[in-house]
């Protein structure tokens, strides 16, 4: 397979890669609001290679950042059933691009398992053994969950990086009880499944804090972007 300039934009960070031989370089990414100078400037520097992507922001993102890489991106979306051994029993039309993007780096990369993203949104997705994929969970991630009690009570804002290592603050309490909402929504569905803690592969922005109460889970911040390489590919 050729160079591949792949791109993640998700709700709150965009990320980029290069994929050689369906080899991922270094991540690089940015905030949704910040300047996307550093993206043109990979681009660039990148040569005249295709650009695929996967987007959940829509429209108006995809042209910022076709715009930004001077040049038009393949967008991955999850209208297919069956693509590189995943097999989805989704309602047609459904199902976010990073959602399928996660499963299908999940099966190149580990076979099968939960595939965790922790971001704006938390999804939790079960794909079988035999490359079916079950559907999952979507639950707030910490910085919505943390807005939410700021919006409909007299608790006070937090910030989703707030220490939490002894809950003995408010703020600290919210933001250890956001984490622990998030990991037992994730051990439940699991344990539901009857899949091994080990089974449980973490990527985005919130996958390092969720790993803590996770000891036994692995992180592979590369899932979605691996996975837009495979759809690209397929």
């Amino acid at each position: 397979m050729s160079t591949l300039l792949v791109i993640d934009s998700g709700n709150s960070r965009i990320k980029w890669a290069l994929a050689d031989r369906s080899e991922l370089g270094p991540i690089a990414a940015v905030n949704r609001e910040a300047s996307l100078a550093p993206l043109q400037e990979a681009a660039e520097g990148a040569g005249p290679v295709p650009a695929v992507g996967c987007d959940v922001a829509g429209a108006s993102q995809r042209r910022k950042i076709e715009q930004a890489v001077s040049r038009p991106c393949r967008w991955i979306d999850a209208a297919a059933t069956n693509t590189a051994g995943v097999r989805s029993r989704y309602r047609s039309g459904q199902l976010g691009a990073d959602r399928w993007c996660a499963l299908l780096g999940l099966r190149q990369r580990h076979g099968w398992g939960i595939a965790v993203t922790a971001g704006t949104a938390i999804t939790v997705d079960f794909l079988a053994e035999d490359g079916v994929f079950h559907g999952g969970l979507i639950l707030p991630g910490r910085r919505l969950m943390h807005e939410a009690l700021a919006a409909a009570t007299a608790l006070p804002a937090v910030a989703a990086d707030a220490d939490m290592a002894e809950p003995l603050s408010t703020e600290a309490a919210i933001a250890a009880g956001s984490l622990h909402a998030a990991a037992g929504a994730v051990r439940a569905f699991a344990q539901q499944h009857q899949v091994a803690e080990t089974r449980i592969f973490l990527c985005g922005g919130s996958a390092n804090s969720l790993a803590l109460l996770l000891p036994e889970s692995n992180l592979d911040l590369q899932l979605v972007l691996r996975g837009i390489v495979v759809a690209a590919a397929d």
